[in-house]
């Protein structure tokens, strides 16, 4: 609500108060908006090395939005050095658990990897 302004003021600097107080509960929604801010640094600090953080930890208990901001950070770059191998996985395993969008992401990352890297495999 606070993040994008729904009913409320856009307040990011809230929002990033009232993810980081569900994510510590376990909540794989709020781990996920909480990484995208700290990725973007609306309502504070950018620290792509945290978002990343949250990122996997959301990804991991099967959150599929999480698992393709995960692979979209190996394919670029993002918070962690680039990873191939890592990004596929992700896209993967996002695709798997029905991510929006997510059919064609494992092509997607590899065009993405080779041209910011100069690699294909």
């Amino acid at each position: 609500m606070h993040a994008e302004g729904e009913g409320v003021p856009v307040n990011a600097t809230r929002a990033r108060r009232l993810y980081a107080d569900a994510a510590q509960q376990g909540d794989l929604f709020a781990m996920n908006n909480l990484g995208e801010l700290f990725e973007t640094g609306r309502g504070g600090s950018v620290d792509t090395l945290r978002a990343v953080e949250l990122y996997q930890q959301a990804a991991e208990g099967g959150f599929a939005p999480a698992a393709l901001n995960l692979a979209r950070c190996f394919s670029q770059g993002i918070g962690t050095a680039p990873n191939l191998a890592a990004a596929e996985h992700w896209a993967r395993l996002a695709a798997e658990h029905g991510a929006p969008g997510a059919g064609n992401v494992v092509s997607r990352v590899r065009q993405t990897f080779g041209k910011r890297f100069g690699y294909l495999r």
